[in-house]
């Protein structure tokens, strides 16, 4: 081998494996504690637009608007979801197993690649692979914490667009 591509086969292996770890973590990360954060992201948003709204209107309106307004939302019939949330939720499984299924694919084919390439040049596999455990524990870190710190704490609901919408409405 020539000096010039000497560390070209170590430097595969490397993006071969922080590749499929990465992919392979970050995949399991959005289907597990990622999908509870963006849960609590929506709840969140939907519970600070309705308390900016409930103060808005409520200066404006008699107690007589209020109580029919109130005996209006009462009387609202939801529709049943029950079918609705069935389909997705059996798409977000159906969803979750093919990722489960391509994510452990490119694991192990990632895996088996990486240590082809080692044997063949002579690479110390099972540092690489430890080097790359670590770069993986430092990756799911910084991301457990940018969802817990940052994003979880994200409000992108804005109540203005929808007082707007609400006077756009009334004043039609």
């Amino acid at each position: 081998m020539s000096d010039k591509h000497e560390y070209l086969p170590h430097l595969i292996v490397n993006v071969i494996l922080s590749v499929a770890f990465a992919s392979s973590f970050i995949g399991a990360f959005f289907f597990t504690y990622g999908k509870e954060v963006e849960k609590s992201i929506i709840v969140n948003n939907v519970q600070y637009t309705v308390d900016e709204l409930l103060g808005f209107p409520s200066a404006l309106l008699s107690d007589d608007i209020k109580k029919k307004l109130i005996t209006y939302l009462n009387d609202v019939k939801l529709s049943d979801m029950t079918e609705a949330d069935k389909k997705v939720s059996d798409n977000n499984k159906q969803l979750l197993q093919k990722a489960a299924i391509v994510l452990i694919i490119l694991l192990i084919v990632s895996l088996v690649a990486s240590f082809y390439i080692s044997k063949k040049y002579n690479l110390n596999f099972p540092f690489i692979l430890s080097q790359n455990l670590i770069l993986l524990c430092g990756i799911g870190f910084v991301e457990f914490i940018f969802l817990k710190f940052v994003a979880g704490n994200y409000i992108s609901a804005n109540p203005n667009i929808v007082k707007k919408k609400i006077l756009e409405t009334i004043v039609k």
